[in-house]
């Protein structure tokens, strides 16, 4: 039996089976090695990151009570100017802060030099906390305790901000080792008068630093910003530097720990004793303001004491592994096969997914060149999925005149975003056609997929609707990020109101806005793959430079056009990523309305006084009549603009020296545009809350009955604020038909 399952064996492994388990034994002392060392230094990881994880721990407590100390003494400083005409309100200030902040030893309020002449040169109202927490108070200055020399009181005079005082034995006041904050106090005319304070007892701070040590023998070291040591184990040390302690001790190898705790710098060193034992510290600051710097010292022979156990195990594992290692070659060609079964089933899935790929792209639309019936529009789109289908979406076409667009990001990447994708893009071609209103379309968008989406998935979505006659544009914003608008205004987001995402709750009330597209102005949509497009640090590219990148790009060349803008800010893009590799689907589409005018545009500039109302009312009145409008529609367009820029005259500047304002009006077969620029305080007007015209006067507020006014007498008012500008567009339709009429009956 024996003999016949070694025949098996060595037919198995054929004539070189001697030699694969010399290989193999070779492998497993190899192993051996490698596991120990690996091991090891896992060992020496673990105790790196704990004690990282420890020292970050106690620094966060300290600077927590520091903190709370800070704000405490600030807190009470505007006390002491309340009660400065009262010196003895003082000591109630200084015991009033120890009582209500248990971790504060003691306080005081020092003045200046004969301050109070009747208390003498030196005044400082002290309270103090003993041992069981009975807080007393005394007038501690003196020629003994001439606090004018103490650090707590010099430096905030003299650097004129609050401070952290280097570590001291207070003998007089509360008889133990402090540290102090102090923080100046002003008079009306901005000279300092006096320091309050707040003192905190190094012994405190052992008690903060010595809790829940990793090793018995571990131990710490605080150490401050001139290298005294505020705590540490060997309480004889205290108040001393490290290189006294090394002295004693006989022991240089604690040298390399001062200097990189004096540096400020996190970092880890090892320490020798006289018997060869190793000890492993690491340092790290506390904060930038103090400048103390903590240590935690932990011996490498209860570091590895488990490891040495665990060595004996390790070698019966590798002789186990051996035998296991001898089967493994046995088996290996049954693998190499199950291999090639699987190499084949992943190629199958690429060649799928490559499919899939192409028939998601075949989906977008390619056109660069869209014409309606006397308009044309430029477009450009870019879409680089992360994998091979990815889940963003973009999609446009035009009918009657209108062009229809939208943007989207699909939740999650892979093949379900791309599905979910494909039903969000037919969605949208079903529903637009139908219909000239984007919130009616993305609500019906929205209750078809929130009714089938199982998964969960969602989707941002930004779809716009252009008027091709107008250039008005009717949008819907659905949790996507807000275009861009490149125009001879500047560069700037469009203002969307914060709707849900597609998908989320059916029925969801979505909100739509107006904007009004300038001759030859370009519309930029991107999804958040641009904004968090990251290179190899881990750094976006963000709203913030993508908004300079276009402004930079819009301002070199003004005439540019949608395809050479997608091609620099892609190059500006790739060249920030750099070697990273892409993490989220990129996808941007531009496009310009290259519309010629024909309408007839007048402007007029006007001064910031209110006698300036009386002009503009004659340049509307003027050229009104000139357009043959009607007169009582010439009488909403005055009373309209009036009241905006009545309100602007005496409400919008705010001592601003050069102030501006415009009007102009556009005349178009039937519709007049109004647009009011000013250079004043930024101020949306669409955004009041609606006013109540059946309350009583007294109850209205300022203003909102003049918003409701322009909106009654005016058909559409929106507002941008772009480079530093007020604009607020107004639109009042009317019949040309019945103008020409009348012209002729005239």
């Amino acid at each position: 039996m024996v003999k016949s399952s070694i025949k098996r064996i060595n037919k198995a492994i054929g004539a070189n089976g001697i030699f694969l388990i010399v290989v193999a034994a070779a492998l497993l002392i190899a192993i051996y090695i490698i596991m120990y060392q690996f091991t090891r230094n896992e060992i020496n990881e673990d105790v790196k990151l704990r004690a990282q994880s420890e020292l970050s721990a106690k620094s966060l407590t300290i600077q927590k009570i520091m903190n709370e100390v800070e704000t405490a003494v600030r807190n009470h400083a505007d006390d002491v100017t309340r009660f400065i005409n009262h010196p003895d309100s003082m000591f109630s200030v200084a015991k009033n802060l120890v009582e209500l902040n248990p971790n504060i030893t003691g306080s005081s309020v020092s003045f200046i030099e004969n301050f109070y002449p009747s208390r003498g040169k030196w005044f400082e109202a002290y309270a103090v906390r003993d041992s069981v927490g009975n807080i007393s108070t005394m007038q501690l200055g003196s020629e003994t305790h001439d606090y004018f020399k103490s650090e707590f009181f010099i430096k905030p005079v003299n650097l004129g901000k609050a401070v952290w005082t280097n570590p001291y034995l207070d003998s007089e006041g509360a008889k133990m080792m402090l540290t102090t904050y102090s923080v100046p106090i002003y008079d009306n005319q901005g000279k300092v008068i006096a320091v309050l304070d707040a003192d905190i007892s190094l012994d405190w701070l052992d008690e903060v630093l010595t809790v829940e040590y990793a090793y018995p023998s571990s131990y710490h070291v605080l150490l401050s910003k001139t290298g005294q040591l505020m705590s540490v184990a060997d309480r004889n040390f205290l108040m001393k530097t490290i290189p006294e302690m090394s002295e004693s001790y006989g022991n240089d190898t604690f040298l390399p720990l001062n200097d990189g705790m004096l540096s400020g710098k996190t970092g880890e060193t090892i320490i020798v004793d006289k018997k060869g034992n190793k000890y492993q510290s690491f340092y790290m600051p506390v904060d930038d303001d103090t400048g103390w710097s903590i240590a935690i010292i932990n011996s490498e022979k209860e570091i590895f004491a488990d490891f040495h156990k665990m060595r004996v195990t390790l070698l019966w594992l590798s002789i186990a592994g051996f035998l296991i290692l001898v089967l493994i070659i046995l088996r290996t060609i049954l693998n190499i096969k199950k291999l090639e079964k699987v190499s084949t089933e992943r190629e199958r899935i690429r060649s799928e997914l490559q499919i899939a790929s192409s028939i998601q792209s075949g989906m977008l639309p390619k056109e660069n060149v869209l014409e309606g019936a006397n308009e044309k529009i430029d477009i450009e789109p870019y879409l680089e999925p992360a994998k091979e289908v990815g889940g963003d979406l973009y999609d446009y076409f035009i009918k009657d005149n209108f062009l229809y667009f939208c943007i989207g990001d699909v939740s999650g990447k892979g093949v379900p975003a791309s599905l979910f994708m494909a039903v969000a893009r037919s969605l949208f071609r079903a529903l637009a056609s139908n219909s000239v209103e984007p919130s009616k379309v993305i609500y019906g968008m929205n209750n078809t997929l929130a009714e089938f989406n199982e998964k969960e998935m969602f989707v941002t979505l930004f779809l716009g609707i252009l008027d091709l006659k107008t250039g008005r544009l009717n949008y819907c914003n659905a949790g996507h990020d807000a275009p861009v608008i490149l125009d001879s205004n500047g560069v700037d987001s469009i203002n969307v109101f914060p709707n849900l995402p597609l998908g989320i709750f059916p029925d969801f009330d979505f909100k739509q806005q107006m904007v009004q597209l300038r001759k030859n102005s370009i519309l930029f949509l991107f999804t958040d793959g641009v904004t968090e497009a990251m290179n190899i640090e881990k750094e976006e590219f963000g709203e913030e430079r993508l908004m300079r990148d276009l402004k930079k790009i819009y301002s070199n060349k003004l005439n540019i056009s949608p395809k050479e803008l997608i091609s620099e800010l892609l190059f500006m893009i790739k060249d920030f990523v750099g070697k990273a590799e892409q993490s989220d689907d990129l996808t941007m589409l531009a496009f310009k309305f290259n519309r010629s005018d024909s309408f007839v545009e007048q402007h007029i500039s006007l001064k910031n006084n209110i006698n300036e109302i009386g002009k503009l009312n004659n340049f509307v009145e003027n050229i009104c009549t000139q357009q043959n409008l009607p007169p009582e529609l010439i009488m909403d367009l005055k009373l309209a603009i009036e009241e905006v820029v009545a309100n602007t005259i005496n409400y919008g500047f705010d001592k601003i020296e050069d102030a501006k304002i415009s009007v102009s009006l556009k005349f178009k077969p039937n519709e007049v545009l109004i647009e009011i620029k000013d250079n004043g305080k930024a101020f949306d007007p669409t955004i009041s809350s609606e006013v109540n015209i059946d309350a009583a006067l007294e109850e209205r507020t300022i203003g909102g009955l003049g918003l409701f006014l322009v909106k009654q007498l005016t058909d559409s008012i929106s507002y941008r604020r772009v480079d530093n500008l007020n604009i607020l567009s107004l639109s009042k339709n009317y019949n040309n038909n019945n103008n020409n009429n009348n012209n002729n009956n005239n």
